[in-house]
């Protein structure tokens, strides 16, 4: 979303103030998100890191892991409190995550389905139809459960300042990839995308707390890593002031790839 934590801090602050004919971002009350944030606490020292290597698959990509594994080391030497948590004895609600992003879909774009549906990408069309088929029943009974979901991250920060987690279980793989098809790694199937692949960002997106993937070194085959943390709602500016540490001890953002390098 930006190149630079600062920017996207800039970003958020330019949409986040209210309007008075928009009832979910008047809830949020009449003061908008401000950046540069006022100076606050370190966003690593001291601080309380849950990390969760997985969330519901078995696998984890070794490159990912690995920097993971480094992403832990560097967090301890600058004071941080890490614990570990296996994410699968969990229940996401990945399901109800799927139901209401489908209903969302079908309601945005289900004019397209009906008039242009041999225009449409073939599992983009599927997705509609998945939306189509929802029922007002599947539908209540997925927002009773992102409630459950909600209370269930809310309980982890009861222990923990910011959750840590791979962005994804793998680098990339191919814009050819299926994604009603299993993800195969090393010709094995490791399962569907939304199970095995990315998993780790779709509770939040259904819960809201805010979540960040910040670049951390890449694989063999030279593909970008990604770590995410998510923090307690608004705390946002904790964690772009934590990708600005990251940043500056790592450098991502002055990464280009070959042939868009400036100047």
């Amino acid at each position: 979303m930006a190149r630079h934590p600062a920017d996207l801090g800039a970003g958020l602050a330019a949409m986040s103030r209210g309007h008075r004919d928009d009832p979910w971002t008047m809830s949020t009350g009449r003061t908008p998100f401000a950046w540069p944030a006022p100076e606050a606490a370190h966003p690593v020292t001291g601080r309380r890191v849950t990390v969760i290597r997985r969330m519901t698959g078995g696998y984890l990509d070794p490159d990912t892991e690995a920097r993971l594994d480094a992403a832990i080391a560097w967090l301890d030497r600058q004071g941080a409190r890490i614990r570990e948590l296996d994410g699968r004895t969990i229940d996401w609600k990945l399901d109800a995550a799927r139901i209401i992003l489908r209903a969302n879909q079908i309601e945005r774009f289900g004019d397209l389905l009906r008039n242009r549906r041999d225009e449409l990408d073939p599992s983009f069309a599927r997705t509609l139809e998945e939306g189509a088929a929802i029922d007002v029943v599947a539908l209540r009974r997925a927002l009773a459960d992102r409630t459950s979901a909600y209370r269930a991250v809310q309980t982890l920060f009861a222990d923990a300042d910011l959750l840590l987690t791979p962005t994804v279980a793998t680098p990339a793989p191919l814009a050819t990839q299926d994604q009603f098809a299993p993800l195969v790694v090393d010709g094995k199937p490791i399962g569907d995308l939304r199970a095995a692949w990315y998993s780790y960002a779709i509770p939040f997106n259904m819960t809201g707390h805010p979540a960040i993937s910040i670049p951390f070194g890449r694989s063999r085959a030279g593909l970008p890593i990604g770590l995410q943390f998510v923090a307690p709602w608004h705390e946002e500016a904790h964690l772009i002031r934590l990708a600005e540490a990251f940043d500056a001890e790592t450098g991502a953002s002055l990464e280009f790839p070959p042939g868009f390098a400036p100047g």
